[in-house]
């Protein structure tokens, strides 16, 4: 018979991989849309910029925390920062084949920032 104990621990893990899942799959279907509506100039620029960068924020915090609930797994952070890494480049690479999409080193820069920053604050905050 299963305790509370490990059930609660299986529902947390699953919880948790279920929001990576989740929050990837909402990053590949934005991906997929042939184009956003977003003012020209610099303000759809900066916006189109913010959300590289919290989607990629986001999606490192998420894979920290469910890699986290695994104690066997060493260094969780660098992680999910290596994995956020390789999905924001797949990203890109799938953008290529999206029509009115295309491919961007600079969004592959920007989504970066994002996985780098949330990492830093993590590490920062470990280290306090």
């Amino acid at each position: 018979m299963i305790s509370y104990h490990q059930y609660s621990f299986k529902i947390r893990v699953i919880s948790h991989w279920f929001l990576v899942l989740f929050w990837a799959a909402v990053i590949f279907f934005l991906s997929a849309q042939p184009s956003f509506f977003l003012p020209t100039g610099i303000v759809g620029e900066l916006l189109s910029k913010s959300a590289h960068f919290a989607e990629f924020f986001i999606f490192t915090f998420l894979l920290f925390n469910a890699l986290k609930q695994h104690k066997k797994i060493k260094n969780p952070l660098l992680k999910a920062v290596l994995v956020a890494l390789a999905y924001s480049a797949s990203d890109e690479f799938h953008q290529h084949f999206v029509i009115g999409r295309n491919s961007d080193i600079f969004d592959f820069l920007v989504d970066s920032t994002g996985v780098f920053t949330l990492g830093l604050i993590l590490l920062l905050k470990q280290r306090l």
